[in-house]
């Protein structure tokens, strides 16, 4: 089951976008559920709320259908919406009720099908988003109308509506019965009458001064109050008449309130007082006579009259009152009455109003019993408009809120009069109470609904917008102000859009297509692209997406646009251009169906095809035929989601030749993204480097053979030699001389030292043809080895060996190490010219590598020499000074090349000599 999401202001996208990364990044960050469907109901995107409903990833949905993440009722009705809506091409806007955990959500689905370039039907789109809170305001707003219409029905208080138009004409809208009931007139008769229409009611003269009254309040555009004889029906009627405008959001008058209240008994007593007050006055000036006579006497008798007048008005008002509250208590069931005598500072309430307090009836005693039920935070305040209201003689019209004795707070309206004295100080106020907290409660939840609305405007990455037909701006949102370099919405809120925040030489033009939008003389377009000019005097390109606002007659009255800062995008992608046009490498994009979509001038420049030849035909129609089968097995792995990298063909070009391609390419929806490199003259290298590595290991064959064959067939012949001589040294000695016994010695040295040099080039000639392999060995372990092999001559010599602690494990052949420290520390050993040589053998890490010391305090070498002494046979001394073949630090050379390593050397002629080399730490065979 679909769950609940906020609305979405955006409108239907093109497929051929989704394909752009930077566009499905931007559906994944909104909060509504979006999929695209192909023509067989699988799913081919959907963004990651939607996938986060159903518990899993996007990759995870892609390439199924409902049946797999509904139960097969439910995915059954979605299959046959799918096939209804392709098969119409008309798109669908329905509300549905789900129920989950027991509750209902009301969830708002649309769906509309998508189509190509050509027209054609090619998939099916579909967003959701949630308006269950949507249509609990609307009963929120229809409860308070009904509230509202129940006030006015019924008030008992005369209620008329009349209607402003256009042209300033007054028509009368509706009537409530009170009125009806008094001034004699019908709801159903006076709707949509003038006040000419008054006249069969009201004298001709009557009607004039009404509507003077009404244009009077038209232009003071406020309140205004009246008390005024209207001759109705051939009598002589006094009214309370109050007018009210209601102005629109523009500040226009579309609406006048009347309220009326009959006054013909207030009149007639106060008419009675005023001939009583002229009585008493004559009676005063009379007894004034007397008091002269009898001063004390007569101002007794005064007093006593003082007291009888005040008690009698006193007495008279409230009959009136009480009269007036029995009536407006039968008459008005929501509506609470109350009284306050100010001089006794007395107050009296009705039972509704005691219910609307949670007060007894005989709790209610004074002022104070009223103002201890007013919240904390609101006493000052009604105290301060209380005492307002009796000074300056303005009606009481407040709200406040009041405490229950359980802490419940309540929202009430209150209105209310004051009464005066001759000497004008207030004695009397009385009025009315409303019990205002639902329709409180409801406006303010509508407040959190629409201040978390803006809320998520504030925080979504995108610029929204609304425009008026005004062409003024209503709403911006905090990445709108950001986008535009301004601080305050208020900088921004009420400013014509157009003239402030575009271009001038597109201000015009823009005007005219939103005129002619608003009028409906066009169609609205999903989404374009224009410039803003912020703050600074910068100009960025904004992608919009757009939506119409309209009323409850269908009329346009705003636009809400979502926009995006593509200033940078645009840039990169002028910048990707260049770059796609410019690369030496082979650049593409390519559709899994078998033709190219996209190349760049590389392919021209190379294949000698022109673009237009490359893309009218399958791209495999190019490649070699015996490479055609392994080219078809990489596109389907394309197919299946699985990179192409460092894949090589062949590609023919235009004079029949074929180059070779390196290819590396990446699957995107029913696309895939590649680059080549031209690898020809790389691919004829390697084939020639082959062909050489052949020759050059065949050639190393016969050389080891033939030095293996040249080492035998030379060492025979030295044998011989070698058996021949002692043979006619051992017969012979006693007939030879010494000269000839000289001879004999000289030619049997020569022969060992002919053998020892064809056994060291046979080793030589080895190193690399005969290594063994690498393993991890213990180089202390091998240096123990070494020095055993020279114990007798260390010790004739009293050589001095140091031997650094803890010497490295090192991967490497390990015969061929023992060799090499043969060597090295029998040269140190060799060339020294006295006894007590002195040596030490250290190691360091260095980088990757272990650095390897061989120091000695021997003959040195110069340094003319530091070029010859790594060159096999070069020998820096006689074989009389120190023997030898000048094979040994050639051998070196080469088992330390072999490992991967340098050596080198640092020597001062008469004070010894260092040998270094270096062993990698991960050396590779």
């Amino acid at each position: 089951m679909r769950n609940r999401s906020n609305k979405t202001l955006m409108n239907e996208p093109n497929l051929t976008k989704i394909t752009e990364i930077s566009y499905q990044k931007l559906l994944n960050s909104l909060p509504q559920k979006i999929f695209i469907k192909d023509l067989n109901s699988n799913y081919i995107f959907c963004n990651e709320n939607y996938a986060k409903d159903l518990g899993m990833k996007p990759e995870l949905i892609i390439g199924k259908n409902d049946f797999g993440f509904y139960d097969k009722k439910l995915a059954k009705k979605y299959r046959n919406e799918d096939k209804r809506i392709i098969s119409s091409g008309k798109a669908e806007d329905f509300v549905e009720k789900n129920i989950i955990d027991g509750n209902e959500y009301f969830v708002h689905t649309l769906k509309s099908v998508i189509k190509d370039d050509k027209g054609n039907v090619e998939g099916i789109l579909g967003i959701f988003w949630d308006v269950t809170n949507e249509l609990e305001n609307r009963e929120l707003i229809d409860n308070q109308q009904k509230f509202l219409e129940s006030i006015f029905q019924g008030v008992s208080l005369p209620i008329f509506v009349i209607d402003v138009e256009n042209n300033g004409t007054l028509k009368f809208n509706s009537i409530n019965p009170a009125h009806e009931k008094l001034s004699g007139m019908t709801n159903d008769w006076i709707k949509g009458k003038s006040t000419k229409d008054l006249e069969e009611f009201i004298t001709k003269a009557g009607v004039e001064h009404i509507e003077q009254r009404y244009n009077s309040c038209l232009e003071a555009s406020e309140p205004i109050y009246y008390q005024e004889m209207i001759p109705m029906n051939g009598k002589e009627t006094w009214w309370n008449t109050t007018l009210t405008p209601l102005k629109n959001k523009d500040g226009i008058i579309y609406r006048i309130i009347g309220t009326a209240s009959f006054i013909n008994e207030k009149i007639t007593l106060e008419e009675e007082v005023k001939k009583y007050k002229e009585d008493l006055e004559t009676l005063f000036k009379k007894r004034t006579q007397e008091i002269e006579k009898t001063n004390q006497a007569l101002l007794k008798k005064i007093s006593e009259r003082k007291k009888i007048e005040k008690e009698l008005r006193k007495n008279q008002v409230e009959l009136k009152m009480n009269q007036l509250k029995l009536k407006l208590s039968i008459d008005a069931s929501k509506i609470g009455i109350w009284d306050w005598n100010m001089e006794e500072n007395s107050l009296s309430w009705d039972e509704r109003m005691c219910q609307m307090f949670d007060l007894e009836l005989n709790d209610v005693q004074n002022y104070e019993n009223f103002i201890s039920r007013v919240h904390q935070e609101d006493k000052e305040r009604v105290n301060a408009e209380v005492a307002k209201a009796a000074e300056t003689g303005i009606d009481f019209d407040t709200n406040y809120r009041i405490v229950w004795r359980n802490g419940t707070i309540k929202h009430i309206v209150a209105k209310g009069n004051f009464y005066y004295n001759k000497a004008g100080v207030p004695i009397r106020m009385n009025g009315i109470c409303l019990d205002d907290t639902e329709r409180f409660e409801a406006e303010n939840k509508l407040k959190q609904e629409k201040e978390r609305a803006q809320h998520y405007l504030d925080v979504a990455g995108n610029m929204f917008i609304v425009i008026n037909k005004n062409q003024n701006v209503t709403l911006i949102n905090q990445s709108g102000l950001k986008i535009l370099e301004y601080e305050n919405e208020n900088e921004i809120i009420g400013k014509n859009w157009f003239e402030n925040f575009l271009p001038k030489e597109n201000i015009e033009e823009a005007k005219e297509t939103f005129n002619s939008l608003i009028n409906e003389k066009i169609e609205l377009v999903d989404s374009f692209e224009n410039d803003l000019v912020t703050k600074s005097g910068k100009l960025k390109t904004i992608a919009w997406h757009n939506s119409l606002i309209r009323n409850s007659e269908d009329e346009i009255i705003e636009i809400i646009s979502n926009g995006e800062d593509i200033t940078e995008k645009k840039k990169t992608a002028k910048e990707r251009d260049l770059f796609f046009n410019l690369s030496l490498s082979f650049m593409a994009v390519a559709n899994l169906d078998g033709f190219f979509k996209l190349l760049n001038p590389t392919w021209e420049k190379t294949l000698g095809y022109t673009l237009k030849e490359l893309k009218s035909k399958p791209y495999i129609e190019f490649v070699h035929p015996e490479d055609v089968e392994i080219t078809l097995k990489e596109i389907e792995n394309l197919n299946k989601g699985i990179k192409a990298i460092n894949f090589t063909n062949r590609y023919q070009t235009k004079d029949g030749s074929y180059r070779w391609l390196n290819w590396n390419a990446v699957p995107f929806g029913d696309l895939f993204y590649c680059s080549a490199t031209d690898v020809t003259e790389l691919k004829s290298n390697t084939l020639l480097l082959e062909n050489l590595n052949k020759k050059l290991k065949s050639s190393n064959s016969e050389l080891e053979q033939f030095a293996y064959v040249a080492s035998h067939d030379l060492q025979e012949p030295l044998r011989k030699i070698s058996s021949f001589l002692n043979i006619i040294e051992n017969r012979y000695k006693d007939k030879l001389d010494e000269k000839g016994k000289q001879y004999i010695d000289f030619t049997v040295k020569g022969a060992e030292r002919m053998k020892v040099l064809i056994n060291n080039l046979l080793e030589f000639s080895r190193i690399s043809t005969r290594g063994k392999e690498f393993l991890l060995v213990d180089s202390s372990e091998i240096l123990n080895l070494t020095l055993e092999t020279f114990s007798n001559t260390i010790e004739e010599k009293n050589a001095k060996i140091s031997i650094q602690k803890n010497f490295p494990k090192i991967n490497v052949d390990s015969t061929q190490i023992e060799i090499l420290f043969q060597n090295l520390i029998g040269n140190a050993l060799k060339f020294c010219d006295k006894n007590n040589p002195d040596i030490s053998l250290k190691f360091k890490r260095k980088a990757n590598f272990w650095n390897f010391s061989v120091i000695d305090n021997g003959i040195g070498i110069k340094n003319d020499y530091k070029d010859r002494v790594f060159i096999i046979f070069q020998r820096l001394h006689t074989r009389e000074e120190y023997p030898g073949t000048g094979i040994g630090l050639a051998v070196c050379k080469k088992i330390v090349e072999r490992h991967g390593g340098e050596i080198w050397f640092e020597s001062e002629v008469g004070k010894g000599t260092t040998f270094h080399f270096t062993i990698p730490i991960l050396s590779k065979n």
